[in-house]
Parts: structure tokens; sequence; C-alpha cells
């Protein structure tokens, strides 16, 4: 075989893996969505090494996965979400470090920590993605984890 023809396809297959990935990362991403409270099972705050983690387990479907947390303080309380979406392993544990996924402008620390889910969380423009973002207050299920 040529040069020129082992060229070509090592291109052809370079090129279809990355569109192949790139394509699987935009369905992931088109997927994210936030998890209703019904579908989080044990969820609890826990301390570890004076840290405080989130942890317990999804009910998903096959073929999801935790994608993201996020925990945003307004005032004394701390609001938590969590998003899942597509994957080719199911992953449900949940575990994570709270102080890792805190979006604060307070140093002090939170009284009150809610578990919080919703549609209405995630605000998006059809018009234009880019300016879609998570507005935690905007919840219409929220349980308390913490005193």
């Amino acid at each position: 075989m040529s040069k020129q023809k082992i060229f070509v396809r090592s291109t052809v297959v370079i090129l279809v893996i990355g569109c192949l990935f790139f394509g699987w990362k935009i369905y992931q991403n088109s997927t994210r969505v936030i998890l209703s409270i019904e579908n989080l099972k044990n969820v609890r705050i826990k301390e570890e090494k004076n840290q405080l983690f989130i942890t317990g387990r999804a009910d998903l479907d096959s073929f999801e996965k935790i994608s993201n947390y996020g925990a945003v303080q307004k005032g004394d309380s701390l609001y938590i979400y969590i998003m899942k979406t597509k994957s080719l392993l199911k992953s449900d544990k949940i575990y994570e470090n709270i102080d890792k996924i805190k979006i604060s402008d307070s140093k002090d620390a939170p009284n009150k920590i809610y578990l919080v889910s919703g549609n209405r969380i995630e605000v998006k423009y059809k018009d234009n993605p880019k300016m879609n973002y998570i507005d935690v207050i905007k919840y219409s299920e929220k349980r308390e984890l913490f005193k």
C-alpha cells in the first residue's frame, strides 16, 4: 500500500473518532438536567476532617450518571442542586465536598443547607444559549439537609 493511501485512511479514522467524541459530548450536554428530589435517596450531609460532604444515591436509569453538583449560598442558607446526564456507564453514587462546589460572597458558614430541584432553576434562552444560567432560588422542590 502506498504512503498516500495510509495517510488518507489514518486521517479519515482520526476525523471519525474526533467527530464521534465531540458529538457524544454535545449530546451529553443537551441531556444534562437537574435531578428531582424524589430521585435522590438517602442524601445527607456528613462531616469528615472538619469538612462537609454530601452523600447518597440517585435513582437513575441505565446509561445515566451524576454529571455535576452546584452549591450557592444566599444569605445564611446554602442551596445544593445535582445534575445528571447520559453516559455509557451508570454512576449513581453521590459524594462531593461541599466546600469545593460552594459559591458564596459571604465568609460566614451557612446556618441551613437545602437540597433543591425544579425545572425553573435552569434559566435557558433559546435564541442565545451562551446566556443560560442557574438560579437556585427558582426551585420548586426543597428538602432541608442541615440546620
